[in-house]
């Protein structure tokens, strides 16, 4: 089980982004249990055509590849942590609006 206090700090670094790869290492002052973080520590790859699916680097520059953590799929997995209510969420489209539709709702669920 993750505390309420780990999970609202994960809340603060993610926020409503549904776009981010993370590095891994912003999620290791956590101490997150290792069976958590190796669910969500993968190398994203860019799509070679669709601007919506390429990964920029510093400077704009298009990055073949990248091992990090996807914010939104850590923000699907901490609502299946804590059973929080994902209706909301389901029904969205974007990204963004699914990142706030389930931050919003992973922090009623820790009472935050």
């Amino acid at each position: 089980m993750i505390s309420s206090e780990t999970i609202s700090g994960i809340l603060d670094i993610i926020g409503d982004d549904g776009h981010t790869i993370y590095a891994v290492e912003a999620f290791e002052k956590f101490g997150l249990p290792n069976e958590f973080m190796d669910r969500y520590i993968i190398v994203h790859k860019s799509h070679e055509t669709n601007p919506k699916h390429m990964i920029f680097g510093d400077g704009g520059k298009i990055i073949n590849e990248l091992s990090g953590v996807y914010g939104l799929d850590m923000l699907w997995g901490l609502a299946g942590e804590v059973d929080a209510d994902i209706a909301a969420a389901s029904v969205k489209m974007g990204r963004g609006g699914q990142a706030r539709a389930l931050t919003s709702s992973i922090r009623r669920a820790i009472g935050g």
